[in-house]
This record gives C-alpha cells, structure tokens and sequence, in this order.
C-alpha cells in the first residue's frame, strides 16, 4: 500500500512540474528571443544564439513563426542542426512553401520538399497546429477584415462612426477570447485543401495580404487580418493600450505588433477621437516599426528609440539593421508581419 502511495506521490509531483515547467509569462519569451537575436547579429555568438532559440521554444507551448524561420535560417546558414526548428514551425503554421521564396535555401529546397520522412512529419505537425486554432473565432475575424475593406470606401463621415464600433468590437473579443493574433487563430494564407471542413469561410489568396519579394509572393507568417481596422483608425493604440500590454503578456499579440500600432500615430489618417483627447496624448518617441511613416520628419534618434523598446521586451534597433544586411548579402528573410513590423 506504501509502494502505491509512494507512486502516486511521484506521478502528482511530476505533474506538477510539467505545468511550472511551461511558462505563461511571455515577457520572458521576448526577452529569450532578444538574447538569441544579440548573441547572432550583434556578438557574432552563435552557440550562444541557438541556446536561447531553444530555450525560449522548450518553455514555452506557443513560439511565433517569425522566432522559428529566423532560428532555422541561422542554424543552416551556420550548418547547424536546423530541422528541428523546421518542424517547431510546422506546428505554427509554416510549410515547405515558405522557404521557396527564401534565397538562402535555395541549394536544398528541392530536397527538401522530396524529402518522404520530412513530409511525414509535416503532416502530423500541421494537423497539429490546425487543432489548436480557434476556427469560429477565425472566422469571426476573417469576416470583420473583409467588412472593413469595404467600409474604409464610404463616406469618410459614415466611416468614422463606423471606427467607433470596431473599437467596441475590439475591446470585447480582447476582453472574452483574448487578442486575435497568430496565437489563438493561426496566421493568414491558411491551407484551404486541409480547413474546408473546418473553417466556414473559404479563404482565397484574393482574400490574403501579402507582401511582395523576388517578384512573387511571400507571406507575412502572422495573422494580418486583426490589423488593417486597428490601423485605418489612427488612434486605436490609445483606445486600447492596456487592453494590448495585457494580451502582449500572454503571447496573444507581439510588443512588435503594438509598436508598428503606436507609431501608427504618425501616419497622416483621419481620427476618430476629438481633437481635445488628441491633444491631451503628446506623441513623444517612436519604435520604428510602421513602414508607412516617415521617420524623417520626426527626431530618430536611436538611444531614445530603443529606451522605448527596451519598456516593450523588443530588441534594440541596431539588430534591425544587421538584420537588412543579412538579407541583402547572404539572401535572408528575417523582416515579417503586417507592415513588415515583425
């Protein structure tokens, strides 16, 4: 009967530790992430590099997809176990078709996509990341994209009322389901061959944002659909800051995603908010992270730029750099997200 208890004692305490072992606090993902993107592009540490790249995706059930290609390119590039990462990424939604537009890639693409064993373990992995979507919620917010679209067009008058319930909307789904980012709906251009008995919206690349390389297409690997509504109303980072940091906190939204929202504050769109609440928010800094604004016309400096990430766990802007002249000497992508802000 000891032995029994004894037993049971044990499999209750390893239990236990599973669950501690997985961690829910993502400000320590970010700042894991941060750690493997130094070691990499600023102190040329790459077993440094890939121990934080591991880290972060063993303690946390959830990684982004951008975390996951930008591992596997650097383990390659280095010739370094880089497959691992590959089918980490399987289970958030990236497949053999992204590396197609990845240069790096380009001497073992072939390969790979040939590869039976790979192939294999794709399928399992993307069955799995297709179980851990959230289709009605999926579909909710694929629809409300494609209102949107047709909304921006009326009248701006009507449009701007229009905002104000969008705003409303935002707070309640934020509120009772949590942020819908990548990490509770997937990430856009989904697999329609393999969601048509799941989602009832049928998705087409017409209903996809993409953004252009090598004179194709590549995808953002995030969920852009959330996005262009924020960004049509040029307030929503002040409507609904708390509302981001507490879903940012809980990996449902990346402190990218909400930099490129803040500095959309510096785009030249109409309010919806008075002139008198615009007034009482005085725009001070910004995270380069909105490529529709144009930083020339505000003071840039990158000591000020990175004091104001440094507060959000987003990675100094020196790594941004390095990471352009990666892609452009040795054919990385390492830029992703809606308004290349990931």
């Amino acid at each position: 009967m000891d032995k029994i208890v004894k037993i049971v004692w044990i499999l209750f305490l390893f239990q236990i530790t599973i669950a501690f072992s997985q961690n829910k606090n993502y400000k320590v993902y970010y700042q894991e992430i941060n750690k493997a993107e130094e070691y990499y592009f600023l102190k040329e540490n790459i077993d440094s590099s890939l121990y934080y790249y591991n880290k972060a995706f063993e303690e946390f059930d959830f990684a982004y997809a951008r975390d996951l290609i930008n591992a596997t390119q650097i383990a390659f590039f280095e010739k370094k176990e880089y497959r691992k990462f590959l089918i980490k990424g399987f289970e958030q939604g990236i497949d053999l078709n992204d590396l197609k537009d990845i240069n790096l890639f380009d001497s073992v693409y072939k390969e790979l996509v040939n590869d039976t064993s790979l192939l294999n373990k794709y399928i399992i992995a993307h069955n799995k990341y297709l179980h851990n979507i959230d289709s009605s919620y999926f579909n909710i917010i694929h629809a409300f994209y494609k209102k949107d679209q047709e909304d921006k067009n009326l009248p701006s008058y009507e449009y701007k009322e229009i905002k104000k319930i969008y705003k409303d909307k935002f707070k309640k789904w934020i509120t009772e389901k949590g942020f819908p980012g990548e990490k509770l709906i997937g990430i856009s251009v989904l697999d329609t061959n393999n969601l048509n008995d799941k989602l009832d919206t049928i998705i087409t690349p017409f209903d996809t944002l993409y953004i252009t390389t090598k004179g194709s297409y590549k995808r953002s690997l995030s969920m852009d659909y959330s996005f262009p509504a924020l960004v049509h109303n040029k307030f929503s980072y002040l409507e609904l800051k708390d509302f981001l940091i507490t879903a940012m906190y809980k990996g449902e939204i990346h402190p990218r995603e909400i930099g490129m929202l803040h500095d959309n504050m510096y785009r030249p769109i109409e309010s919806n908010l008075d002139s008198s609440e615009v007034l009482d928010y005085k725009l001070s800094g910004v995270f380069k992270l909105n490529g529709f604004v144009d930083y020339s016309k505000y003071k840039c400096d990158n000591k000020e730029i990175n004091s104001l990430r440094e507060k959000f766990y987003i990675a100094p802007i020196e790594i941004d750099i390095k990471k352009k002249e990666y892609e452009k000497k040795y054919g990385f992508v390492l830029t992703w997200g809606f308004f290349n802000c990931l």
